[in-house]
């Protein structure tokens, strides 16, 4: 991203000017008189008004070009101007020695405020301290940079596709953190709080922070408007997720409490409180990125949802795992929670078909949910629901295939379905085969809801020119596992069938 006010350059004339005050004042006077015009001084005044006195108190002053100057001062001041008693307006004026020359006019500040009135008046930007011309200066630059940012941003929407705006966003996000990690350097960011001062002031210090905050406004924006485009592992920096964090700390520490009263089994208690425990733990060196925040925020929403609806649940965990499902919590150690609990729910079962029965049931709730994808606890594992589909799956088939055994040695079965059905001879070896019904089924020309259904059913039907009862094993290994000579041997078969096509 490249601005018309190159960032690193504005820190360091920043830095020069303050360590040789006046070096350039023509430069910053010439400036904001061509951006504001006359300089307008504001001040904010308080009325006592008891029975026996009358006091005017100067709460504060700024120049109306002050960046923070809009929380009381208006931008179209003219237009909501007061009148004042005579005898009033010149007790003001006198207070705070403004000459009538220079008086402009009186006005109610935005917050209206009991007794307070803002008083406006004329003078020269030479007039001002440096550190004040400063200040305004620099502010305003930043506040610049803030607004072409924006115009960036919206140029960039306008003009990529959807692959090239991903690309763009995200560059221009790595560029803004890059920016405000160096200003953190400088500005020496150690603890998690917001960096705005609501008091006026102009300070190196007070420049840093509002600098800081014109760059928080665009990733603020860039991650309520056009999050689905971050880089998500990239880490946030530790100042612009201050306020977020301090706006969830409360939820989360409420929704601590609404689990330890939960009469959950120690184990369980660690899964649900891992995401929680990384807020609770940020730090300058303890950081979250993008993704986390986004997962945290979801999941202590969705939870203190789900407790607020199911408030007698106390013991009962099904409704919960629903919504951990739900959620996406695909934690690897929350998986292999679950897997234990489905375990421990089947060896209570002595009969084969009431498990297959349950098993199936259990399916079919989990197919039924609807999970978040786009939020997830793990970026680079399957979503929770597939890897309970998958795990539930495995279980069907492997009470599948123990029935099948049961029923054999009982009932000789496997001997007369060999004897009476006759199987499809092949030219190929074991492993040869395995590589063609993989292409056969990663190019979906044989489809078979798992792989392990599809090679029961090859070795059912199917035999080769050596081996006439195939093992499911045997031939499961080769077909994960394919060995380079039976692809290559393959390769040349389907060149001949592809020469074959071409003659007809």
């Amino acid at each position: 991203m490249h601005a018309t006010i190159p960032f690193d350059a504005l820190l360091d004339e920043i830095t020069t000017s303050y360590n040789h005050p006046k070096f350039n004042r023509n430069k910053y006077e010439n400036w904001l008189s061509e951006q504001f015009g006359e300089c307008i001084e504001v001040y904010v005044i308080r009325c006592c008004n008891n029975n026996e006195t009358k006091k005017v108190r100067l709460v504060e002053s700024f120049i109306e070009a002050h960046p923070t100057s809009k929380m009381y001062l208006s931008a179209a001041f003219k237009r909501v101007v007061i009148d004042l008693d005579i005898s009033v307006s010149t007790q003001i004026l006198t207070a705070i020695k403004v000459a009538n020359e220079s008086f402009i006019s009186f006005q109610k500040p935005l917050k209206q405020a009991k007794d307070t009135v803002l008083v406006l008046s004329k003078k020269c930007w030479t007039e001002l301290p440096f550190e004040q011309l400063a200040f305004v200066y620099f502010a305003n630059q930043f506040l610049d940079l803030e607004k072409e940012c924006y115009r960036m941003l919206k140029e960039v929407v306008k003009s990529c596709n959807q692959k090239q705006l991903i690309k763009a966003i995200q560059k221009i996000q790595r560029t803004l953190l890059s920016w405000s990690n160096e200003v953190i350097q400088r500005f020496h960011f150690n603890r998690l709080t917001s960096s705005r001062s609501k008091k006026l002031s102009y300070d190196k210090k007070s420049l840093f922070a509002l600098g800081y905050d014109c760059l928080e406004n665009i990733l603020v924006h860039l991650e309520r408007f056009y999050s689905k485009y971050l880089d998500r592992e990239l880490f946030v920096p530790f100042n612009v997720i201050s306020s977020r964090v301090n706006c969830l700390q409360p939820r989360v520490e409420r929704l601590k409490l609404i689990i330890l009263n939960k009469c959950y089994n120690q184990e369980l208690l660690n899964m649900l409180f891992q995401p929680l425990m990384l807020v609770s733990n940020v730090s300058a060196k303890n950081r979250l990125t993008y993704h986390q925040l986004m997962f945290i925020e979801c999941y202590t929403n969705k939870l203190l949802q789900f407790f607020s609806k199911h408030p007698q649940n106390s013991s009962g965990t099904t409704l919960l795992h629903k919504c951990l499902i739900e959620l996406n919590y695909n934690n690897p150690d929350y998986v292999e929670h679950l897997a234990k609990i489905y375990s421990q729910k089947l060896n209570n079962i002595d009969v084969e078909q009431d498990k297959l029965a349950t098993l199936h049931l259990w399916l079919k709730g989990v197919n039924q949910v609807v999970s978040l994808n786009e939020v997830q606890y793990a970026l680079h594992i399957e979503s929770l629901k597939s890897l309970v589909i998958i795990w539930l799956e495995e279980e069907i088939w492997y009470h599948k295939s123990i029935l099948l055994v049961q029923s054999n040695s009982q009932n000789n079965s496997e001997s007369v379905l060999s004897n009476s059905i006759e199987k499809l001879k092949l030219n190929c070896s074991v492993n040869e085969l395995a590589v063609l019904i993989r292409m056969f089924s990663e190019t979906e020309i044989l489809h078979c809801k798992t792989h392990r259904e599809l090679i029961e059913l090859i070795t059912n039907h199917f035999q080769t020119s050596k081996v006439q009862d195939i093992s499911v094993k045997s031939l499961s290994n080769k077909f994960y596992e394919p060995d380079n000579n039976s692809i290559a041997l393959v390769r040349e078969k389907l060149i001949q069938m592809l020469n074959r096509l071409n003659q007809l």
